[in-house]
């Protein structure tokens, strides 16, 4: 079960938030690699339809039928997968947030507490010591000290969406107008891998008809240029969900895959090339929105994983700053430096 981040220690909140990070990711490869690989079997069936065996071939009147009921299928997957995209992303930027909150409820609601419990307590006396009618000795014992942040939020200091929603909605304003090293923003950006993989499909179709491909070489080809695997999905899905953490520090690689099943290619691997990097960089504004609250932070480091496959602005990052340590005034750096 999650833990909420009444339950993280401070000391680890900032690497919790980082491995939820790094499971939106995982999520998102595998959901779009689902959501594709489902059109991929109903694509498929389509083409067969249309041609009305695997080993004929589509004529005029079958690839226009075959073209029409693809469109069709394609704006319904396309605009699931967008849905998906979106609440992913809120999911991504909110995680920042949810590090601020457990500051919040572990630091200042107890100090807002006590400072108000003071206060009462210092009000009363007053009022005691002035109207010897009153007597009011049974409210130290009512007063319970998370009233004070409830009557704010009324599903308590762990309401994220509550407590954070116009800053949250900031930061995914400001994502929005983000325009990428292509001269697009992300709504365009999202546009075009429609519009392409529509054309891309149609040509697909127009290919296999010009070359007399049968009806399942049309459709080995389609699933192809779509490049969701079957695999893919049961690997991130047992890798998230079915393992414990005492399952993995043991070693055990059920559901663990090395080999090309998750790297895609086509539609999915554009699909997953823009989610990632929009979901990355959406995460880092909200970072770095948080770290601009922290008084207590003024600096930050840029480490390179030791994962990291080829020397790039990301080296240059890590070595750059204060005394060749990657250290940078805070708010000076942006991430991420490239497209993931």
């Amino acid at each position: 079960m999650p833990k909420t981040t009444s339950q993280i220690p401070l000391r680890t909140v900032w690497q919790a938030q980082q491995r939820a990070q790094l499971r939106v990711q995982l999520y998102a490869t595998g959901e779009t690699h689902r959501i594709l690989n489902e059109f991929t079997t109903t694509a498929r069936g389509i083409v067969l339809a249309a041609a009305g065996s695997r080993d004929n071939l589509l004529d005029g009147l079958g690839l226009y039928r075959a073209q029409q009921a693809l469109e069709r299928e394609w704006s319904k997957t396309f605009e699931r997968w967008k849905k998906f995209f979106n609440n992913t992303r809120k999911d991504s930027a909110q995680l920042p947030f949810e590090t601020l909150l457990a500051y919040h409820a572990e630091m200042v609601v107890p100090a807002m507490a006590a400072s108000q419990n003071e206060k009462v307590k210092s009000e009363t006396a007053e009022r005691l010591r002035t109207d010897s009618s009153l007597d009011l000795s049974w409210y130290w014992w009512s007063v319970d000290e998370s009233s004070i942040f409830n009557e704010a939020a009324p599903d308590g200091p762990n309401d994220v969406n509550f407590v954070f929603t116009p800053q949250l909605q900031a930061v995914l304003n400001a994502a929005d107008q983000r325009v990428y090293k292509d001269g697009l923003r992300l709504s365009q950006r999202i546009w075009k891998l429609d519009h392409d993989s529509r054309n891309g499909i149609n040509a697909v179709l127009y290919n296999g008809v010009v070359q007399q491909k049968s009806a399942w070489d049309i459709a080995k080809d389609l699933e192809g240029y779509l490049g969701a695997s079957q695999d893919c999905p049961r690997w991130t899905s047992t890798r998230l969900y079915k393992l414990t953490k005492k399952d993995i520090a043991a070693g055990n690689r059920a559901g663990l895959r090395t080999g090309p099943e998750c790297d895609g290619k086509g539609v999915a691997y554009n699909a997953l090339r823009m989610a990632r990097t929009e979901l990355q960089a959406v995460h880092h504004i909200a970072t770095q929105d948080v770290m601009d609250k922290m008084p207590w932070i003024e600096k930050e480091q840029v480490l390179l994983s030791k994962a990291h496959p080829v020397k790039d602005i990301c080296d240059e990052k890590a070595k750059g700053g204060a005394g060749g340590k990657g250290i940078y005034p805070k708010g000076t750096t942006r991430l991420p430096f490239h497209p993931n």
